[in-house]
């Protein structure tokens, strides 16, 4: 069997009817629709099918080699955007539940001094009525005992 000679780049796009900026999908794509239209056995009232589907082949191995590692760079290249992405994102959760941890701990000291605030309001409220009561019934006892007194000296 008799090899072709070697095909450049902008043959192999022709042979493929494919656009110069296509991808390996795109590639795959139109081998798969020419193979259709150029496979001998698809062709045989076409004595130059054999001739074509060969070079329909050869053009996507050579399209092939010069594709498959652009396109394993860029999945590689958006495997690594993916990964920062996933990084940045937990370091964004990260910083989020920090902040919500300050957050319920500045919560936590607010509602603990003002329920210490709370209960020396109280206390105070005690203490005031305590002393307004200790008042009241010194006040009372000074009165008995003077009106104790004043009856003694009544009877004396």
């Amino acid at each position: 069997m008799k090899r072709s000679r070697q095909l450049t780049l902008k043959q192999c796009h022709e042979i493929l009817r494919l656009d110069k900026n296509a991808g390996l999908e795109e590639l795959k794509s139109a081998y798969r629709k020419r193979a259709f239209e150029l496979h001998p056995d698809l062709n045989p009232g076409n004595p130059n099918a054999s001739h074509d589907f060969q070079l329909l082949n050869e053009a996507y191995v050579a399209l092939s080699a010069v594709l498959k590692p652009a396109e394993e760079a860029r999945q590689k290249a958006e495997e690594a955007r993916q990964k920062a992405e996933e990084s940045r994102r937990k370091a964004q959760e990260s910083r989020e539940e920090r902040r919500r941890a300050e957050e319920r701990a500045r919560d936590a000291a607010q509602s603990r001094r003002a329920r210490e605030e709370r209960e020396r309001l109280i206390r105070e409220q005690v203490e005031k009525r305590r002393a307004e009561e200790q008042a009241r019934d010194s006040a009372e006892s000074r009165r008995a005992r003077e009106e104790r007194e004043r009856l003694i000296r009544e009877q004396v």
